[in-house]
Order: structure tokens, then C-alpha cells, then sequence
């Protein structure tokens, strides 16, 4: 398993310059390899198409290592049509500040 730092989203807010930092970790299987040991994600953004799973399976077992993932985790589809889920559905192309605003809105 690694990752690797894509980047950050940046927003001004009254409390300041905040940033959030985005990493790509392949897969769904690594993911919850770094969650079940401990890592600290404030928030995640899974595709629904993973490759070794599916992001509603990721979500589910995410959420069972940390719960408080529930309502800090967004699905990304080419698809409207997945099973229901707490989190929030980004349909593709989802533009950037959808995406940012998404993201903004489950870490404030």
C-alpha cells in the first residue's frame, strides 16, 4: 500500500486560510488497511469503482472502523444509481468546486 499527495484544496474562510490536503490511495483494500492501523483522514472521497471493491463496501467498512466517518465520507459515480447510503453523491464530471465545496462542507 502507499499514497501520494495529489495536492490541496485551499478556501478562505473567516477562520483564516484553511487548506485540505488530498491523497490518493489505490484501491479500497488499502484505504482500510491505513484506517484499521490507525491513520486519520478527515474526510474521504472514494470513486465507486475501486477495482479490488466497490466504494459502498468501502464506505460500509470504513464506517465500522470510524464511525465518525458516516458523515465525513462522499461517493463519487458515473452513476446516479447506487445503494442509499449517509453520504453525500457527487455524480461524474463533478467540477472542482463542487468537489471543494463538498469536501468543505463535511470538515467545517
Amino acid at each position: 500500500c502507499h499514497w501520494e499527495p495529489l495536492g490541496r484544496l485551499v478556501d478562505v474562510t473567516q477562520r483564516g486560510d484553511l487548506s485540505i490536503w488530498v491523497f490518493a490511495i489505490p484501491g479500497g483494500l488499502c484505504p482500510m488497511r491505513f484506517l484499521r492501523e490507525g491513520f486519520v483522514f478527515d474526510a474521504v472521497v472514494s470513486d465507486m469503482d475501486l477495482g479490488d471493491t466497490d466504494g459502498v463496501s468501502f464506505y460500509r467498512e470504513a464506517v465500522r472502523i470510524r464511525p465518525e466517518l458516516a458523515h465525513r465520507f462522499v461517493l463519487y459515480s458515473g452513476s446516479p444509481d447506487i445503494p442509499a447510503t449517509d453520504s453525500p453523491l457527487l455524480t461524474k464530471p463533478a467540477d472542482e468546486d463542487k468537489l471543494r465545496g463538498t469536501v468543505w462542507s463535511l470538515v467545517l
